[in-house]
């Protein structure tokens, strides 16, 4: 589970309701609900992308040691006629970055983009749902060519590809493209479609690669602020620094603004960057 969109029927938000969902990095809350029970977004230490839609801030409360939000470094979106109310509440405030929301995106577009996480070599795809979709045709352009187009079912599943030789795995409403090059900018388009093919949505963005080797400077890891115990990488960062943890694959695990907790999935070697400076740490 890596995003969800709370329909506008729900008016709470149970007690534990997503405890440890450590794959969400995004969660849309609509107008409708009026409170959240603690602890509902607790472990959800990859959480990148809150948006609540309430004009007056849903009641929510933190036991100590046990938070309603897993991740307060996460980027709040609200309406912007509420953003005081929302800085001076006692657990949302706690949000490092919070955003005002234009009314038109408040009544429009409460459903999160698409994201996209690059490694070195590929990319992976996660997206919303759009009601009454019946194929995502997603088209991802290099220098203003098109590298490869891949048309997904509704169930976001890949039905064609024109790109013969892309090794490729898919699940649900998450794809990941391999064969990329390292180090390059590309594009992508992705339109939504109904059964007569009229385009109902779309969303496009950019994206870069990451550059193998780019990460790893001769430093050692007393010259940065990073402490490791039971699995968990801690990196107590400026909130103006940038800290990202990579596998040896290239691939980003969490990447965010100010310190960072985040339990590693296994043992290994492990990439952790902050700032302007990088270090290999074995986690075992």
């Amino acid at each position: 589970l890596t995003s969800v969109t709370i329909p506008n029927s729900v008016t709470s938000i149970g007690e534990d309701a997503f405890y440890d969902c450590k794959s969400l990095t995004s969660i849309v809350i609509p107008a409708s609900v009026k409170e959240i029970s603690w602890g509902a977004f607790n472990g959800c230490t990859n959480l990148k992308k809150v948006t609540c839609l309430a004009k007056v801030p849903p009641m929510a409360e933190d036991e100590e040691g046990y938070d309603t939000f897993g991740n307060y470094n996460a980027y709040l979106y609200i309406p912007c006629d509420n953003l005081e109310d929302y800085d001076l509440h006692q657990v949302w405030g706690k949000f490092k970055y919070i955003k005002c929301l234009e009314a038109n995106t408040v009544e429009d577009h409460p459903v999160t983009d698409v994201v996209v996480t690059p490694s070195s070599q590929e990319a992976t795809f996660e997206w919303p749902t759009t009601d009454n979709a019946a194929t995502y045709t997603l088209t991802i352009q290099k220098d203003g060519e098109v590298f490869c187009t891949l048309i997904f079912n509704a169930n976001g599943q890949l039905t064609t590809i024109d790109f013969s030789s892309l090794r490729s795995g898919s699940d649900g409403f998450s794809f990941n493209v391999t064969g990329l090059r390292e180090d390059s900018e590309y594009s992508y388009l992705m339109e939504v479609k109904d059964k007569s093919q009229k385009v109902i949505n779309s969303y496009s963005g950019a994206f870069k690669t990451l550059k193998v080797g780019d990460y790893v400077e001769n430093i050692s890891i007393d010259e940065m602020p990073i402490t490791i115990e039971d699995g968990v990488i801690v990196v107590d960062a400026k909130k103006d620094d940038n800290v990202s943890i990579y596998n040896m694959q290239g691939q980003c695990l969490v990447s965010q603004m100010g310190s960072v907790s985040f339990q590693v999935p296994s043992d290994g070697v492990y990439v952790v960057e902050c700032g302007n400076k990088a270090v290999k740490v074995i986690v075992k």
